[in-house]
């Protein structure tokens, strides 16, 4: 410890705080330097410790108050717990690595695990550090599996269905059952057997304490401290990153291996997927990642996380080249997620922004599908023909490439503009026509499509029985699917239906169910369509007119912010209501939806120009 004498901050400690410093610290020269250093404020005796310190605190801060950083540190006792962290990184890290490189290979295993943001198994690790054998890979057989259970169980005449409980059947069953219940309990194995010396190389790597295992044997976990995986990226990309992007790239392999044999729910799926992501974006395989991402942001989109998924398209956005196809693709998904929360100013801004790059890259296939998104967008607002004139260009191109599912995306929409236009044969012809291409392609998110829009009709023609088998069909579907969004719209269909059939209770039912989805998702759009419902409801079934002048304002207030032509329906309601209460007494009535005397006057205002326009039509 002669070297604490030397250094000013350590010379001024005490016998008791001089013993602490040796068994925290140590009595490594470069440990008591950077302890000296911190003690005070960050400048050391000799400039190249003050050098070090600076570069590491700089790797540390990510941006945040040098200052504060090390006021937080001139105590001994946050000095020394910091010592500890910078002299594992300059020193103790330098010197387990040197060990660690005794072992053949174990430095590469350790690096292919640090990759890994969570602990990892021992597929995992094989992904890493095995050798590929496609051999090796066993995948039960699930679908067969299932049909063998089904048809012994067929055989003993129990009915396979959720309420079954294979610990009850009889014995005997059992017994034929039990070898396809253990097939199916398998775990997928991966192409890869542990190479030689692996076990060898995880020991020394275990014995050099840069990797924990927990687990039992079985279940085996491997793990890298953060700290220490950061330090080891950090070298590796100064020195051989083709390696560390390798490391990153079978990580990536695993996790989709993962995605494709794994039997799990679709919450597990878009973790693995976000986990391969990020490694293919660390290798700087974007399109790669862009490709992964699709999938994360189909399902997102379909439980309406849209907030993640704006994000990870902006991200992915940022990390593609400008000359990259897929920049016009993710920002006219921009304008989807927008469109779908019913903000249609930032959905138009997307898609003009997006066509603009898809035209200046001849993409035929991209400019196809961001004419039929301008079409929605143009139908949603009430401009027909607009929609039609989109969807006409869209399908132009969609015929000459051959685009099965697009062809049958757009027939749909040709269907719903001539619906809105009160042409059912016309739209009826056009659902059908979808209908067919989507089961020759075993599309059911189309089909489900199908089935509600078919289900209007049969509902607008009076056809009230097919219209909730087609309506049921389409549910049923969605809930398959787990697409949020449209079980909304379903259990919409589905109330309106029990209203027109004067079954109130089940109407209101199924408005609620909608509702509360749609409050979940921040649908907008689909909000204002069940509280202007619920609205008219309260009228038919006699209800309190207070509650339903409250429903459409609510209906009306986001109407007008989206700018749909759909708010013509409350204004209506509310003019009527205010004829027939008067207007003092209305006015009474609108006070506490509103809000306050401003929104009143708004709506107020809003309602003498329609009764104006109303009035000279």
């Amino acid at each position: 410890m002669k070297l604490a004498w030397s250094l000013p901050a350590l010379d001024n400690l005490d016998e008791d705080q001089l013993e602490q410093v040796w068994r925290l610290a140590g009595g490594h020269p470069r440990s008591l330097e950077y302890l000296d250093a911190l003690l005070s404020h960050g400048t050391a005796r000799y400039p190249d410790v003050t050098a070090r310190l600076s570069a590491a605190i700089d790797r540390k801060l990510s941006g945040a108050d040098r200052a504060q950083w090390l006021a937080a540190r001139t105590g001994l006792e946050a000095a020394l717990a910091e010592t500890v962290a910078l002299a594992a990184d300059d020193v103790l890290l330098d010197d387990l690595l040197t060990r660690l490189g005794q072992v053949a290979g174990a430095p590469g295993v350790l690096l292919g695990l640090s990759v890994y943001r969570e602990p990892a198994d021992h597929r995992a690790l094989l992904f890493q550090a095995g050798q590929q054998d496609p051999t090796a890979e066993r995948i039960p057989d699930r679908r067969a599996v299932y049909e063998q259970i089904g048809a012994i169980l067929a055989d003993a005449g129990i009915t396979a269905d959720e309420s079954l409980d294979l610990d009850r059947v009889p014995s005997d069953v059992q017994v034929l059952l039990a070898p396809h219940v253990a097939e199916l309990n398998r775990e997928p194995a991966p192409p890869y057997r542990p190479r030689p010396g692996l076990t060898d190389q995880v020991v020394a790597c275990q014995a050099a304490s840069l990797l924990t295992l927990t687990g039992a044997e079985n279940d085996r976990r491997y793990f890298v401290h953060r700290w220490t995986a950061t330090e080891l990226a950090r070298r590796a990309a100064a020195s051989d990153p083709g390696q560390l992007a390798l490391a990153h790239r079978q990580a990536a392999a695993y996790w989709l291996w993962r995605v494709q044999e794994w039997p799990q729910d679709k919450a597990a799926d878009v973790h693995d997927l976000l986990e391969a992501r990020h490694h293919l974006l660390q290798a700087g395989d974007t399109e790669e990642a862009a490709g992964v991402t699709e999938g994360i942001c189909l399902q997102l989109q379909t439980w309406g996380a849209w907030d993640q998924e704006t994000a990870l398209i902006h991200e992915l956005i940022s990390e593609l080249p400008a000359d990259s196809r897929r920049q016009g693709t993710w920002t006219g998904q921009l304008g989807n997620v927008a469109y779908l929360r019913g903000d249609y100013a930032a959905a138009a801004r997307q898609y003009q922004k997006a066509i603009g790059i898809l035209e200046r890259l001849g993409d035929q296939a991209g400019m196809a599908t961001s004419y039929h998104q301008l079409g929605m967008l143009a139908q949603r607002q009430g401009e027909y023909e607009e929609a039609a004139r989109q969807y006409q260009r869209s399908l132009d191109i969609e015929e000459q490439m051959g685009d099965q599912a697009g062809i049958a995306a757009t027939y749909h929409q040709l269907g719903n503009v001539a619906y809105l236009r009160g042409d059912y044969a016309g739209a009826g012809a056009q659902y059908r026509r979808s209908l067919d291409i989507e089961e020759g392609l075993g599309d059911q998110a189309g089909m489900a499509a199908s089935f509600g829009q078919l289900g209007m009709l049969a509902h607008d023609e009076g056809n009230f029985e097919e219209a909730a088998r087609q309506y049921q069909r389409a549910l049923d579907t969605f809930k398959r699917l787990g697409d949020q969004a449209n079980m909304a719209k379903s259990y919409h269909q589905l109330g309106m239906l029990a209203q027109h059939q004067g079954d109130y209770g089940e109407a209101a039912r199924q408005y609620e169910r909608s509702l509360d989805i749609s409050e979940r998702l921040g649908d907008q759009a689909n909000l204002a369509s069940s509280y202007s419902q619920l609205g008219i409801l309260e009228q038919v079934r006699g209800g309190q007119i207070a509650a339903a002048i409250a429903l459409h304002v609510r209906a009306l207030a986001i109407r007008v912010a989206l700018g749909i032509p759909q708010a013509v329906i409350d204004l209506r309601r509310l003019s009527a209501y205010r004829r027939e209460l008067g207007a003092a007494r209305f006015t009474g009535l609108l006070t506490s939806p509103a809000g306050n005397s401003g929104v009143v006057d708004a709506i107020m205002s809003l309602l003498d120009e329609f009764d104006d326009s109303d009035s000279t039509t």
